[in-house]
């Protein structure tokens, strides 16, 4: 019996993938979920070239591919997105730990930073940052906070009135009639001290200072046979402290301890105390929530804080390279596969036909789909972080080693003048 002969009305509903496209059917804007990259021509040229691309590796020319050309445009712009999310996760990596306090970003709908947003400007992953230990500035300010050497917190002094027979002063009380914008807020005690005079002229004006080593065979620092020695700055500025602590302490005719910010003075202040009416100091900071920002602004406590924060973008289509770009016709070609198995998975996975039954493979489409995108994300994301800094660096330090090391066979040329 012969087969029938088909006569349908319509062909112009079959769903099939063409052999080309042109960079004109690729700017339509219904073809794109996002308007990334549309404005691009190169973009637009990748994205029609990508059609024909599809069609032969799927063999199109054999037997029909029912993806549209606006499937693939989509796909290929997801493959754009993926590529740039991939990359700017390994930038995120490299330059985080320097970014940390910086100033961010807002962005749109599709990631793409609203103008006038940010001080960095745009295209921020495609920099190469300044590296700044920021984590570890804001580390050592905290403990700078906790010795009184700084930090990023205000400090403040106070002063306390000794009185006979008190030996217990509150300290937090006496803040919050001295500083009224402090008023319940809990302190941290720095230090505290006398006001003692100027210890530059107590340091080099007693017995000859500590600058200089005499012969200690005459009395005075410049008696005959004394002797200098160049001493380090860093020795000078050491040796003022102790200066400075000693008088605090030796000189003060007290010694202290603090409880819950209460002062207890060693011994008790009596009439007989030459510092009786004079005053004591303290210093101290403010404890305050670990987010909220200082009075100046300044300590990038509404800055970065993780990669969230980071002002990237999605990279530029012209800036993607041409190693980028053949990941993204892999991956774009991988999701065209996806999206064909779903379609003939809606089939039941066969389609009968005058005389036969086709098989459709749809499962095979999907596991291949599945493993070549894991693959292809897999094989990038080794490959950057075999290229982060600091594996960088490690290569740079292997190779002046291995440098090094063969240089040693070579004989070195003795110079004869």
């Amino acid at each position: 019996m012969a087969l029938p002969i088909l006569t349908p009305v319509s062909t112009t509903t079959t769903v099939r993938l063409s052999a080309s496209a042109t960079s004109l059917e690729a700017n339509q804007a219904s073809a794109y979920p996002y308007t990334i990259y549309v404005s691009d021509q190169y973009f637009l040229s990748g994205a029609a070239e990508q059609v024909a691309f599809v069609y032969k590796r799927l063999g199109g020319d054999v037997l029909d591919i029912e993806i549209t050309n606006q499937n693939v445009f989509a796909a290929y712009q997801e493959a754009c997105l993926e590529y740039s999310y991939i990359v700017n996760i390994h930038q995120a990596k490299n330059s985080l730990s320097s970014l940390l306090g910086n100033t961010t970003g807002s962005f749109d709908n599709e990631g793409t930073i609203l103008t006038g947003s940010t001080v960095y400007g745009q295209n921020i992953a495609l920099k190469y940052p300044r590296f700044i230990p920021q984590m570890a500035r804001k580390i050592s300010n905290g403990f700078a906070v906790l010795s009184g050497l700084g930090g990023d917190v205000p400090s403040y002094s106070a002063s306390i009135a000794l009185t006979q027979s008190v030996q217990d002063y509150d300290l937090q009380s006496i803040v919050d009639v001295q500083f009224p914008q402090l008023l319940g807020k809990r302190i941290l005690i720095n230090k505290v001290y006398y006001e003692s005079p100027n210890v530059i002229w107590g340091f080099f004006g007693y017995l000859g200072g500590m600058g200089a080593l005499g012969g200690l065979t005459n009395y005075s620092m410049f008696a005959n046979g004394s002797t200098f020695e160049v001493i380090p700055t860093f020795q000078t500025k050491l040796q003022i402290m102790a200066y400075e602590d000693s008088i605090n302490m030796r000189i003060s005719q007290f010694s202290y301890e603090i409880i819950d910010n209460n002062l207890r003075l060693y011994p008790v202040p009596r009439t007989t105390n030459s510092r009786i009416g004079h005053n004591m100091w303290f210093r101290f900071s403010v404890l305050s929530d670990n987010w909220i920002d200082n009075v100046s602004g300044s300590n990038g406590i509404n800055g970065i804080n993780n990669f969230n924060g980071l002002p990237f973008e999605n990279i530029p289509f012209q800036n993607i390279n041409s190693m980028g770009k053949h990941f993204i016709r892999r991956y774009c070609l991988a999701l065209c596969k996806e999206t064909l198995s779903q379609v003939r998975g809606k089939f039941g996975g066969s389609v009968p036909a005058p005389g036969i039954t086709l098989t459709l493979n749809s499962s095979v489409l999907a596991a291949e789909a599945k493993e070549e995108k894991q693959q292809l994300r897999e094989e990038l994301v080794k490959i950057l972080d075999e290229l982060t800094y600091n594996k960088l660096a490690e290569q740079e330090m292997e190779k002046t080693k291995n440098s090094a090391e063969v240089l040693k066979y070579y004989p070195t040329n003795i110079f004869v003048g």
